[in-house]
């Protein structure tokens, strides 16, 4: 009498046992596996910045000043710091957070799109810039007509006065510049980039919900990186007799 010596395979019922636990490992580790290449991009990003910062005090260091921005004219004369910096070992890869590489359908970024070119001629001196991370417009010289909202005495000169480790100078942003006031209101959609109604609030181009639990990654004239909540924003020292709110202004959206 012969002997059948083959191996049983596996039957219906153990075969979707099989597939529902890989349905479910996977359902398990892929939120870890997004979290951490969430918390890569944040790393690349505060690498980026800190290469900013360092671009800038060598610029500074170099020239024994800041620059001025007048927005007007040709990339070459606008003062536009992506251009300005460029002889200090700023690159393209350098100006883009890996959150917000391509840019979106309009010149603002927001939270994942970056900002580029405006449109028509009073954006002309912008040329090709693109970026995702802003800088803090009071450590350019001021002009004769500084921007709407500032006073001359509000602006930062070298050799620079205060707390170096707690004024901002480079962060990520909705837009290339911004003058952030105390009393500027939080932006109604964090992510979009709305701005709220009534007078420009400049803190809402930093005020961008592009990394894990709401923050954003901000660069300090000493060259440090801070990875901050949306609303310690307004308490950074960002002009000459800035005095934070009490208490802080609070992103909800």
């Amino acid at each position: 009498m012969s002997k059948c010596n083959g191996r049983r395979g596996f039957t219906l019922i153990e075969l979707v046992v099989v597939i529902g636990i890989i349905a479910l490992l996977v359902a398990l580790l892929l939120p870890a596996v997004n979290h951490a290449r969430k918390q890569a991009r944040q790393v690349q990003c505060a690498a980026n910045l800190r290469q900013l910062a360092l671009a800038f005090n060598l610029y500074g260091q170099t020239n024994g000043r800041s620059f001025i921005y007048n927005g007007t004219g040709t990339p070459a004369t606008s003062g536009l710091w992506t251009y300005v910096l460029r002889p200090c070992g700023l690159s393209d890869q350098i100006l883009f957070c890996p959150e917000a590489i391509q840019r979106g359908p309009t010149p603002w970024g927001n939270a994942n799109s970056a900002w580029g070119p405006g449109m028509g001629p009073v954006y002309a001196f912008m040329g090709t810039a693109s970026g995702s991370y802003g800088m803090n417009g009071f450590l350019n010289i001021p002009t004769a007509s500084p921007p709407p909202g500032t006073t001359t005495a509000q602006f930062y000169q070298f050799p620079m006065s205060g707390d170096a480790s707690k004024i901002p100078v480079f962060g990520d942003a909705t837009w290339f510049t911004g003058y952030p006031s105390s009393t500027d209101l939080p932006p109604t959609d964090s992510t979009l980039g709305l701005l709220p109604a009534g007078p420009i609030s400049y803190m809402c181009y930093f005020a961008t919900n592009r990394h894990p639990n709401k923050t954003v990654n901000m660069a300090f004239v000493d060259g440090h990186v801070d990875n901050l909540p949306l609303s310690d924003l307004w308490g950074l020292n960002w002009s000459v007799g800035y005095v934070a709110p009490k208490p802080l202004a609070t992103v909800t959206n």
